[in-house]
């Protein structure tokens, strides 16, 4: 069957952000935070462009010896476009855009276990909780089935 919808990956800027609202809330998805970025994978459609999913990032700390650190708070696809490649998509424009901006940098992610080779594929590796950053510690929650893991630039040059 030949796919005659395109896809459109961006930052969210601020006049997207009610929309963004109602996706999450219509998703049971946690709301937008302060100081947080959201990326957005939009599928467009005739006349119509819709959000289909979404990365929120938070900008933990960067500083002069260590690469700039970001938690990836939520990755969501929509139910009905998964398994589709929007996921992987999504966090690849998002490392780019970030290793783009700044380098050298790193992503910490807590997927859940069954997502463990969807993070991989993009480069992230299992790191061990006692790595973690101090304000990433206490959100951390093995306990509910999360990973610990990190994409770091160097991931990906192999």
């Amino acid at each position: 069957m030949l796919n005659t919808h395109s896809i459109n990956l961006s930052l969210a800027t601020t006049e997207e952000y009610f929309e963004l609202k109602h996706f999450l809330k219509r998703h049971k998805q946690s709301q937008i935070q302060r100081h947080e970025s959201v990326y957005i994978v939009r599928l467009n459609r005739a006349q119509t462009s819709t959000i289909i999913g979404v990365a929120k990032l938070i900008h933990i700390f960067s500083s002069n010896d260590s690469p700039s650190t970001y938690w990836l708070r939520g990755l969501y696809i929509e139910s009905s476009q998964r398994k589709k490649g929007y996921a992987n998509q999504l966090l690849r424009f998002m490392a780019e855009s970030i290793n783009h901006q700044t380098k050298p940098a790193q992503i910490i992610a807590f997927p859940l276990k069954h997502l463990e080779a969807l993070y991989r594929k993009q480069g992230y590796q299992i790191m061990e909780s006692t790595e973690l950053p101090s304000p990433l510690r206490h959100q951390y929650q093995p306990q509910k089935g999360w990973l610990c893991m990190r994409y770091t630039e160097a991931c990906t040059d192999a």
